[in-house]
């Protein structure tokens, strides 16, 4: 069975990594050469299984090379929204914020759907979220970020979330934000969609994730890691860029469930200096 490298466009859904990692092509398998698994990998690295229970948003991407127009995605998501019958019941985002990101379903996948777009805003995929959280994406999908419908000019400063939802419940909190499709993806992507939209600061929201274990042993955090990696890829640019981790939960949503509100975002962008 044929294997898909990992790429910029569709890194390791293990580690984040754009070189040496793989998928299989039937989305089953990721080979990750940096994360350790107990399933040793012949030639080095290790074998970990991708599959609904691990919320992989890889298991179609590696078996559809195709890349279809921007016109396709956009039929496929109007498809989408017309077939949506009711908003889900997603703790810590509102439906109307769900709205502004564009939900729609998939009868055919029996899953709620996101799109992606490039810096120009056209849809170039679409990422799909079972009613019990997996996440998975259409075939032919390229990976793109999440944007709400907005002039993103109204604020003094530009959230950057992790994923839709965190994206929605920066939204209900009363910020302009956009979602990367993971804490790794969406750079290239990032640096362009910036260049579009007035100067103005950018403060990256980073996820509490659990550590993984590199090969030597090691542990790193996915979700800081992957912010700070953000952050210098917009130094040129954006020098001001901040990263802020979500003090004492996983992420944004989860902080909003217990109780957060605008004004603790501002406190904690403050605490890390402001975002002049």
């Amino acid at each position: 069975m044929k294997w898909a490298r990992a790429t910029r466009a569709h890194p390791c859904p293990i580690c984040g990594a754009s070189r040496w990692c793989g998928v299989r092509e039937d989305g089953a398998i990721c080979h990750c050469m940096r994360v350790e698994s107990d399933w040793p990998a012949k030639g080095g690295g290790w074998n970990h299984r991708l599959n609904e229970s691990r919320d992989s948003v890889y298991r179609e991407l590696a078996s559809a090379p195709t890349r279809f127009p921007s016109s396709y995605w956009t039929d496929l998501h109007a498809e989408y929204v017309n077939d949506l019958k009711h908003i889900p019941d997603i703790r810590g985002v509102s439906p109307e914020s769900l709205r502004a990101m564009g939900i729609g379903w998939s009868a055919d996948r029996t899953a709620h759907s996101f799109p992606m777009r490039n810096e120009k805003r056209e849809i170039i995929g679409i990422r799909l979220r079972k009613p019990a959280g997996a996440k998975f994406c259409v075939p032919g999908s390229q990976t793109g970020i999440f944007l709400a419908d907005l002039t993103y000019t109204a604020t003094e400063y530009l959230l950057i979330m992790e994923g839709p939802t965190d994206t929605a419940a920066a939204l209900d909190l009363g910020h302009e934000a956009i979602g990367r499709p993971s804490c790794m993806g969406g750079t290239e992507i990032i640096k362009k969609f910036l260049a579009h939209y007035p100067y103005k600061p950018v403060i990256i929201i980073a996820d509490n994730d659990s550590p993984k274990r590199r090969p030597d042993g090691s542990l790193w955090y996915p979700g800081i890691e992957g912010a700070k990696g953000l952050q210098r890829a917009l130094s040129s640019r954006r020098a001001h860029a901040r990263v802020i981790m979500v003090p004492g939960h996983k992420d944004l949503r989860e902080w909003r469930i217990h109780g957060c509100m605008r004004g603790d975002i501002d406190e904690l962008i403050a605490l890390h200096g402001g975002y002049r």
